[in-house]
């Protein structure tokens, strides 16, 4: 488990020092002047032997050689030849990040590893694993793309419950659906715990992957005791494992034991090479080339970034970002994610929030490094007074992040949960969205649907909070409150004295704390901020009338 650490910030080459548990743990990190991976060597002892590697790019973010420098571990070595030049076909792998000497279809899917044989089907989804130990393994996967079955050549079988992108459940052998063979609790994004049968493991991680694992099983003789441990090289090969009984090596990657590949969801990934065997989904940022490479696993910076969905295009952000959809409180119904981003809006509008999120949260860290306070920048019209809370760059990311957070239409328990958000003035202007520090990602909120309440200090400014798909987007009053709180959305307002904001489907509208506290509404009385029909069509008009960048 992580004990201690000093970590790179995304973009620079400072050396890096993380201490793992017992002694000869001590991992030592070094980065080359494009903040890749340049070396790792650990400190060694009598039960954890001394190793150390070297890593080399090409320019293009293609990982060339990961050599041993000391003691025991992984090696590998891949080419990208500069010749032929295109129009050839194929051209030499620097051309297009695809290795020498490897085929690939032409939506440059990976298919063979060397090791496995990869077919997928049109929608670039791995539909079959052929090696010779374990013969054919078969995937099935859903209209979204998620794998929800895995059918071995020797009869085993394994389906799988998702919800948002996490496995919550799954069923050996065709196990009853009241008797799940596996069930996997979550804190936000974070496993904490498996549960098979009458027995229960927690899982204790860092902030990659789950290291220890103890007994929670009530009445075990071993209950609270540890029961395996495991880590892994940087990136993701096993180091070692005792009487770890987790799939999950590496991050939030389940790891395949016939393939010896990770299920990254957008697509797999092969540890032993450092890439994923397809090409991302979405693309790089385009202020860094290094991030161009589609299939670089995290800009070749395994120790401070993750990417949970197989699509990161701004992989220096996506560690930050992830906190977004994180709930302040652990609660079942905030176990699941939700849709993905890229699900909710369209590619342009996603670029737009993640490319202003990503600049305001340089911008933070610039002011925090150098010792001013990391506030929001002041978001104001071109004739200098502030903007609307809702046309706030931060506000409108989290308005973004808390549709996603809620339960989708496909969730087990449909529209059971909303999302929600309260909003501070930044100092020197704009505005912080959510409970958490100033230039920090905002925290999002879930609650029931029935009278959810969104906690807030005083010096709140407005509340947001979500409606589910499919129900009325328009704020609730005393007369219609669907069985929440007597008041409704419009009494809530009237007595916190704080305007209450509803994003759905349908569009953001206003319960102003002016009143009235029982309005009826009519074309002359509309409370729509902006109207559309979804997020994606109605996010964009909110930021054009805004008239502004976001």
């Amino acid at each position: 488990m992580l004990d201690s650490a000093s970590f790179t910030p995304p973009l620079t080459a400072t050396p890096a020092t993380i201490t793992l548990g017992a002694a000869g743990r001590t991992i030592s990190y070094t980065y080359d002047a494009l903040a890749r991976l340049a070396t790792a060597v650990t400190t060694g002892s009598t039960q954890f032997a001394k190793w150390g590697i070297s890593e080399t790019y090409d320019r293009y973010g293609n990982r060339l050689n990961q050599t041993v420098t000391a003691g025991s571990a992984p090696a590998n070595s891949l080419t990208f030849a500069t010749t032929p030049p295109p129009p050839a076909n194929p051209p030499g792998g620097a051309y297009t990040n695809r290795p020498d000497g490897y085929t690939f279809d032409p939506s440059g899917n990976m298919l063979n590893d060397g090791i496995n044989t990869l077919t997928y089907d049109a929608e670039n989804c791995l539909i079959s694993n052929t090696n010779s130990s374990t013969g054919t393994t078969a995937y099935t996967c859903d209209a979204a793309g998620v794998r929800v079955k895995k059918a071995l050549q020797s009869g085993a079988n394994t389906v799988y419950v998702f919800a948002g992108d996490l496995d919550i459940a799954e069923y050996d052998n065709g196990a009853a659906p009241a008797s799940p063979s596996r069930e996997f609790l979550y804190a936000g994004s974070d496993l904490v715990a498996t549960i098979s049968g009458s027995k229960t493991t927690y899982h204790h991680q860092d902030h990659l992957s789950a290291r220890l694992y103890t007994d929670g099983t009530v009445g075990s003789p071993t209950y609270g005791q540890a029961t395996g441990q495991q880590a892994t090289y940087p990136f993701g090969e096993s180091w070692y494992s005792n009487s770890a009984p987790d799939q999950f090596v590496f991050t939030s990657y389940q790891r395949d034991s016939e393939s010896g590949n990770d299920y990254a969801m957008a697509r797999y990934y092969i540890s032993r090479f450092g890439r994923f065997c397809s090409a991302d989904p979405l693309m790089g940022d385009p202020s860094d080339p290094q991030s161009w490479n589609r299939y670089a696993y995290v800009r070749n910076d395994p120790i401070n970034m993750t990417d949970p969905s197989g699509q990161s295009w701004l992989t220096t952000l996506l560690s930050v970002l992830i906190d977004i959809f994180s709930a302040v409180t652990f609660q079942p119904e905030g176990i699941a994610l939700g849709q993905t981003i890229g699900q909710a809006v369209g590619g342009a509008l996603l670029e737009d929030v993640f490319m202003q999120a990503r600049q305001n949260i340089k911008e933070a860290q610039q002011q925090g490094q150098q010792g001013q306070s990391q506030s929001p920048p002041q978001t104001q019209t071109p004739s200098g007074s502030t903007r609307p809370v809702y046309c706030d760059p931060n506000v409108m990311a989290a308005m973004l992040a808390a549709w996603n957070r809620q339960n989708p239409g496909n969730m087990l328990k449909a529209h059971s949960t909303e999302a929600g958000f309260p909003t501070y003035r930044a100092p020197g202007g704009g505005y912080i969205a959510g409970n958490g520090p100033a230039g920090q990602p905002p925290q999002i909120q879930v609650g029931s649907t029935k009278g959810f309440p969104i906690s807030a200090r005083t010096n709140a400014v407005d509340i947001f909070h979500t409606h589910p798909p499919g129900t009325s987007g328009l704020p609730s009053t005393p007369g219609n409150n669907a069985g929440e709180n007597a008041s409704g959305d419009t009494g809530s307002a009237v007595d916190s004295g704080k305007d209450i904001y509803v994003i759905s489907d349908q569009g953001l509208s206003r319960a102003p704390a002016n009143g009235p506290r029982d309005p009826k509404y009519n074309k002359n009385n509309s409370p729509w901020v902006v109207q559309g029909n979804g997020i994606d069509i109605w996010l964009p008009k909110l930021k054009k009338n805004c008239n502004g960048p976001m």
